[in-house]
């Protein structure tokens, strides 16, 4: 049987609590240095695979300021960690205003995932530019299809570049954080 550990997130959570003003790096560095590895070290889930044929679009907000409501839109796919799994959450960002505009979490990474993220989006407003990575749940025909319907104009960072992503990649970052490493979901439904 296989003996219970804390990875470096629980550490270092439980040192917080205790009082401590401590970091996640200097939690990591300090178990690996005791011997720790097999806890230490951060498990990496990819949500982008841009290894497919369909279509590629310019990066249309390159070099442009966010300066008008339902200009920019950005969107982006992330993990979740439960206690046993993982699920994944998209997520559609007006990028003048920083309003979360649509989300979907699901437990599969596919098509849908983002679909249902952007027909919640479009329920309410309309950009004029929509921009996201390359993933192939971005570049499907279904995504790109609605897109169109809407006469959405279609921008896409390039593959390996994600500083043109940086708005999508910082609001991540944020629900990261400030939501999900700081919590431990047991399954689906806590997430």
């Amino acid at each position: 049987m296989a003996e219970p550990f804390y990875g470096y997130r629980r550490v270092h959570k439980q040192l917080v609590r205790e009082g401590y003003a401590v970091g996640e790096r200097a939690v990591r560095r300090i178990l690996k240095a005791l011997g720790g590895s097999r806890s230490v070290g951060q498990v990496k889930v990819r949500t982008t695979d841009s290894r497919h044929h369909l279509p590629r679009y310019p990066n249309r907000i390159k070099g442009v300021p966010p300066n008008a409501i339902n200009h920019n839109w950005v969107a982006d796919i992330t993990y979740v960690r439960l206690h046993r799994d993982f699920v994944y959450l998209a997520v559609i960002m007006d990028v003048f205003t920083q309003a979360v505009r649509g989300w979907h979490l699901s437990r599969s990474l596919d098509r849908m995932l983002t679909l249902t993220a952007l027909q919640r989006a479009l329920t309410y407003r309309v950009p004029v530019i929509h921009h996201n990575d390359q993933g192939w749940p971005y570049a499907c025909d279904d995504y790109i299809a609605l897109l169109n319907a809407h006469e959405i104009q279609i921008s896409m960072a390039a593959v390996g570049k994600p500083e043109e992503h940086g708005y999508a990649e910082r609001l991540m970052r944020t629900i990261t954080e400030e939501e999900v490493d700081l919590s431990e979901y047991e399954d689906f439904g806590h997430a």
